[in-house]
């Protein structure tokens, strides 16, 4: 969704007195300033930047949001406006520019008084994300940040009421921590006070903040929950004369009613445009027609897009006879400019993949595998192995690419945001026999992989799963430490390169714990149906990193071709929170078997689960749970997570040669620009002027600067 550090609001804190000998432009010295009565220090102020040193230049930037308020409840002299005489003003250096900066007081906004509980610390306007201020009541303690506890429309303007809230960490597996996902930062020279949204995260061993109320946490949970998303079908086997429909399961965890349209604006003369309301406890099936199918190498814009006026739950079913998988939809705030692919060898058929816009004019790149004898044909031209694939995309575009020889590890790369499918046309997997099943999931981006697995086996089977573990970066260790019916097992490898993977077959009744030193992606794969009573064929599934388990699900199982499917509720939770895991608000059977995971406090599971919508919590809010769904037939299957968070928890960080205020985190410690190019460790690092603002260093500092 977004940068690691945004300027998200004015300060509200009170500053503390600053020298009296500081002089800006204009002979202006701080002094000459309106002041807080009976207070050393400034009003609030509005913020314009100008394209050179004369004020009457042309405007780069302009507001009149509050920046700071008067401390202790005083107010400032009557008589001052934006446009008064007194104000500060700047030459500075911006991204190469030189353009000017000037900074005008006007009213106080108040709120120098400490929040109740619950009270509503300051009201906000704008739209998923509150841009202005509206109101101030009171301020939060120096330790709390602010969380979004209502959104409402007055009019046709979305407002917020902000309330002071200190968020935990998904702590089940660790002790103490708290989150900075709103954080404040103090200007070591001004002392202006702002609020920063970030990802970093003060929890233990990486792992990230859990959300008290999903819906309430400021930009909201970067997860599968969303109200916009863009989806597409690949390729898929024809039998017996029956092209059957690809099928949009659709359903929310809200109590309301949800107003859902799904639609295809990319195609001409398209009559899919179906509008309803769905609650929890429902499910909507949406089925479309074969010709969205994409085929073989393809640009086309069959991009299916489903928007709604509150949250829901996508998953996307491509169905054929004997030939079915599922994916779990992600919504299009969350996708990635990174991605990874994965197929399975042999083929039989052909690999797929299909990369969707989301916004036009999206370039993008793609950097076929190392395989051998790889070739792709696109508009007359053949692709070989490690060849570079530009495209430009739209939104709706959708372009599929097919191979017989591996595709995995292909590297797509895009300017803005995309989502990614990856799979099979249709494949046999392992040598327990003869039958095929289509193959597919939506890829989490690089930016969403973990270091922390854990894994259940394919309930019910006893020919063993297949694991593909893929690497994001060069000599990735990797080690998996489990227990197969009672004993230890344990192994250890090495992924050589980025986009490389490493094939494994493991025990049917093998339940792991797997880490690795770099992130990874994990795949797993359940084997062709043996025969017998062996009823289960080929399905994909990415499991869920642990950093990105979510607190609760809402989920519903797709149909089968020739009747219904046996579903399973796989999980992976807390031992010693076990016994408050709830499935459709009941817990689970009295005799549910549980087996602990080595080398984690994990335990894992699984429960079989009748057709139709579910839900899953705890009793516990902070309990975060890992969730899978699989469902087997008679030479079908279908596998896919029910839901996960897509934190950034891997931004792929690497150090980069720093330009002032390039708003890049040039050293990699997680901060922006946080450097004051004075000659000073200002970040406490042991590094000087290693990660500079946009100052030069013969200048004076900005206020309010990671604004603009």
């Amino acid at each position: 969704m977004k940068p690691s550090l945004f300027l998200v609001l004015a300060a509200l804190a009170p500053i503390e007195c600053v020298p009296n000998y500081w002089s800006y432009g204009w002979n202006n010295a701080w002094q000459d300033l309106p002041f807080c009565s009976n207070d050393p220090v400034p009003c609030d102020m509005a913020l314009k930047m100008y394209a050179s040193k004369s004020r009457t230049s042309p405007e780069i930037y302009s507001t009149d949001r509050e920046i700071c308020t008067c401390p202790h409840g005083n107010t400032c002299p009557s008589g001052w406006s934006t446009r008064g005489e007194k104000t500060i003003t700047r030459d500075i250096l911006s991204k190469g520019k030189r353009i000017g900066i000037a900074l005008h007081y006007c009213n106080p906004i108040g709120g120098e008084r400490t929040c109740g509980d619950d009270e509503v610390a300051m009201v906000m306007e704008g739209g998923n994300i509150p841009e202005k201020i509206k109101a101030v009541n009171c301020k939060c303690s120096s330790d709390e940040p602010l969380k979004i506890q209502k959104s409402y429309y007055l009019g046709w303007k979305l407002n917020h009421d902000l309330v002071c809230a200190m968020p935990q960490c998904n702590i089940n597996r660790s002790d103490g921590g708290v989150c900075q996902r709103i954080q404040r930062v103090k200007d070591p020279q001004t002392w202006l006070v702002t609020y920063v949204i970030t990802n970093l995260c003060e929890c233990p061993n990486g792992y990230d903040c859990v959300q008290e109320e999903r819906q309430n946490l400021f930009y909201g949970a970067l997860d599968n929950r969303g109200t916009e998303f863009i989806i597409t079908f690949m390729d898929n086997k024809i039998l017996e004369n029956r092209d059957i429909q690809p099928e949009i399961f659709i359903t929310t965890a809200k109590t309301h009613l949800v107003h859902v349209t799904v639609t295809s604006p990319g195609v001409r003369n398209s009559h899919l445009h179906e509008t309803f309301s769905i609650t929890n406890g429902h499910v909507k099936r949406v089925a479309v027609d074969t010709s969205y199918r994409l085929n073989q190498t393809e640009l086309s814009k069959k991009g299916i897009l489903i928007q709604a006026d509150d949250e829901i739950v996508v998953y996307g079913v491509n169905r054929e006879v004997y030939s079915d998988d599922g994916y779990l939809a992600l919504p299009t705030d969350v996708l990635g400019t990174e991605y990874y692919t994965m197929s399975y060898i042999p083929s039989y058929f052909y690999c797929v993949f299909a990369v969707i816009g989301v916004q036009d004019r999206t370039h993008v790149s793609i950097h076929l595998p190392n395989t051998p004898h790889l070739n792709v044909t696109y508009k007359g031209h053949t692709y070989l192995k490690n060849d570079w694939i530009n495209v430009t995309l739209d939104r709706f575009s959708t372009f599929e690419i097919h191979a017989v020889p591996d595709l995995s590890g292909a590297h797509i790369i895009s300017d803005k945001p995309v989502g990614v499918l990856s799979g099979n046309k249709k494949a046999v997997v392992g040598n327990t026999g003869g039958s095929r099943d289509h193959l597919v999931e939506m890829l989490l981006p690089v930016s969403s992989w973990g270091k922390n697995y854990a894994t259940v086996p394919i309930p019910e089977r006893s020919v063993g799963d297949l694991f593909q573990f893929l690497a994001s970066e060069d000599n990735t260790h990797v080690n998996v430490t489990g227990v197969i019916n009672g004993k230890a097992f344990h192994d250890h490898f090495v992924i050589p390169k980025a986009g490389t993977y490493v094939k494994k077959q493991y025990s049917s009744a093998l339940y792991s714990h797997v880490t690795s030193d770099k992130p990874i992606s994990l795949f797993e794969f359940s084997l062709t149906q043996k025969g017998g009573t062996d009823l289960a064929d080929p399905a994909m599934l990415i499991v869920p990193p642990i950093e990105q388990y979510a607190a609760d699900y809402t989920f519903t199982t797709p149909a089968y071709s020739k009747g219904q499917y046996t579903n399973y509720f796989m999980f992976v939770l807390d031992a010693t929170q076990k016994n408050g895991l709830r499935l459709d608000g009941k817990p689970l059977p009295s005799n549910q078997h549980y087996v602990t995971i080595p080398g984690s406090n994990l335990v894992a599971g699984f429960v079989k689960i009748p057709v139709g919508t579910h839900s899953v919590t705890h009793t516990n809010p902070t309990t975060v749970i890992g969730a899978i769904l699989f469902g087997k037939a008679n030479l079908e299957s279908y596998a896919f997570p029910i839901g996960l968070l897509l934190t950034p928890v891997n931004t792929g960080c690497r150090a980069k040669q720093m330009q002032y205020g390039d708003e890049i985190d040039n050293d990699c410690d997680g901060e922006i620009d946080e450097e004051r190019a004075d000659g000073k460790d200002n970040d406490g690092d042991g590094r000087i002027d290693e990660d500079c603002d946009a100052f030069h260093p013969n200048s004076v500092p900005a206020v309010g600067k990671r604004g603009f």
